[in-house]
């Protein structure tokens, strides 16, 4: 039987992959936020152990060498993807005399939620002095003020592509496969670019 993965790392030569590009996803969020003129950015990123996570940790550092904005070790966490995780890792970060970063990209909007809740207390405004950006475009995205920026998986062309592999065969149509080492045949990993939602919270007005 043909087997289409959704997300995640290839577990076997089998097994086709439909997936998210994560580059591009990142690429987006720290272009746009260079874009804003910004200097710096936090990165609070998922667990530790998850290969989504990972890959964005790492094209994360990426990209901000590209555009040229700084960040700092002790500001880039792994953690759980929860308001609690976002509301302490904020207060950590903003409520003293350390150097803070002008934005703060998080690996889900329940992060970013809980940063949003730390900045009001500590009186911090978002936009205005400190840019958020979520991940996932959760129904949390639409509802927080300001509304969050955040990266949609284009969950349509999810769906179409895992169908079409699926009609294709198991291993995802000749035409696609590549040879792996050995010989045998490796079926297609197909990645796809997310968009990134501009919304209020990453727009800056001074």
């Amino acid at each position: 039987l043909p087997i289409v993965q959704i997300c995640g790392r290839q577990t076997a030569p089998r097994v086709s992959v439909v997936g998210i590009d994560e580059n591009a996803a990142m690429e987006a969020i720290v272009k746009h936020l260079a874009e804003q003129g910004i200097a710096s950015a936090a990165y609070m990123a998922g667990n530790e152990l998850s290969f989504e996570s990972a890959e964005l940790f790492a094209t994360f550092h990426t990209h901000m060498r590209t555009y040229g904005l700084a960040t700092n070790e002790n500001w880039n966490q792994f953690g759980e993807r929860t308001v609690q995780r976002g509301f302490d890792c904020a207060m950590r970060l903003f409520n003293g005399p350390l150097v803070q970063p002008e934005a703060v990209v998080c690996a889900d909007d329940a992060i970013a939620f809980g940063v949003m809740v730390a900045f009001d207390a500590l009186g911090i405004r978002v936009p205005e002095d400190v840019l958020v950006v979520g991940y996932h475009d959760s129904a949390i995205a639409r509802t927080t003020m300001p509304r969050l920026t955040s990266v949609r998986a284009p969950f349509e062309r999810i769906v179409s592509e895992c169908l079409r592999l699926l009609a294709s065969g198991p291993a995802g149509g000749a035409a696609e496969t590549a040879a792996a080492p050995g010989g045998s045949v490796r079926a297609p990993r197909v990645m796809l670019a997310p968009q990134l939602i501009v919304r209020d919270s990453s727009v800056f007005r001074r």
